[in-house]
């Protein structure tokens, strides 16, 4: 009982934490191609396009990542940083680890499903601006 209320909390949080980093970027985005200076209606629907669009993409390429990540895609790469950083840095621990007990011992990220949802509805807000700018 008690795990399930602090997972819900933890994905709650996920959401907020995302959100809230999200509209700042948007609103960021909306000042820096200077929104409010825009008088066409198509410039205004062009601003706003790009300025959801580019958060939501960059929330789906994380969460595809981290999806690539999970299956194991990246552990060869992780793996030979990993052993070029203990062989150049004169304090690193060293370990034998072989490549079998690297990818047994990886630990994977969980519930990062919010970051995909989010990114989702942003990148649709920002395709339904485009399908806007295009039509006016």
């Amino acid at each position: 009982m008690f795990e399930e209320e602090s997972s819900k909390k933890t994905l709650i949080l996920g959401y907020i934490i995302t959100n809230t980093a999200c509209i700042l970027s948007v609103i960021g985005l909306m000042f820096l191609y200077k929104l409010f200076e825009q008088t066409e209606l198509q410039q205004i629907y062009l601003v706003l396009a790009n300025s959801f669009v580019i958060p939501g993409s960059l929330l789906l390429l994380f969460t595809a990542l981290i999806a690539c990540a999970n299956q194991g895609s990246l552990d060869a790469i992780g793996y030979m940083l990993k052993r070029l950083g203990q062989s150049l840095l004169p304090l690193s621990k060293k370990t034998n680890e072989k490549y079998g007990d690297y990818v047994a011992n990886k630990k994977r990220v969980k519930g990062y499903g919010f970051l995909g949802w989010s990114g989702l509805i942003y990148f649709v807000i920002g395709m339904i601006f485009t399908a806007l700018f295009f039509t006016v």
